[in-house]
């Protein structure tokens, strides 16, 4: 990611060894944070030791060289690089509303072949079915009469 040049860019990746529940965790990195940029895989360095997302951001914004030994090592797909950190914000933004959207039409369409499968059968509930075929002569025999009163 680093050319000879020494420029620096900014890297939107995700963490696919990191998935947990079909989700998987993407973040916008500095590719002075990046291990081994020209193999694949790619491995990045991740800064566990900020004390805040917010320190975070700000060693990504300003490319902050990191501590290697307090920092874990990852591996990690590349899905967009720029030099403008906004631009980096707004495609991990997108991408990941494509990601909800698409798991969103994928758990739609399972649900609609899993309708189209499975048709529920209606069967006449058997505890009603003999209540039903009672015949009464009167409306006396639906009321039950009351005990008799003992007088004393």
């Amino acid at each position: 990611m680093t050319s000879s040049q020494g420029h620096k860019y900014y890297v939107v990746v995700e963490f696919a060894d990191e998935t947990e529940e079909g989700v998987t965790p993407e973040a916008i990195i500095s590719s002075t944070w990046i291990m081994n940029p020209t193999e694949n895989p790619v491995y990045c360095l991740w800064p566990g030791y900020f004390k805040s997302e917010c320190d975070r951001i700000k060693a990504t914004i300003n490319h902050t060289r990191l501590i290697v030994e307090k920092c874990g090592q990852c591996r990690a797909n590349i899905l967009y690089t720029t030099d403008n950190y906004q631009k980096a914000v707004k495609k991990l933004d997108h991408l990941e509303t494509q990601s909800f959207v698409s798991q969103t039409e994928d758990e739609i369409e399972n649900d609609v072949v899993t309708s189209q499968r499975t048709k529920r059968i209606k069967r006449p509930n058997k505890i009603y079915e003999d209540y039903e075929n009672i015949n009464y002569d009167s409306d006396d025999d639906l009321i039950a009469k009351p005990p008799p009163v003992k007088k004393n």
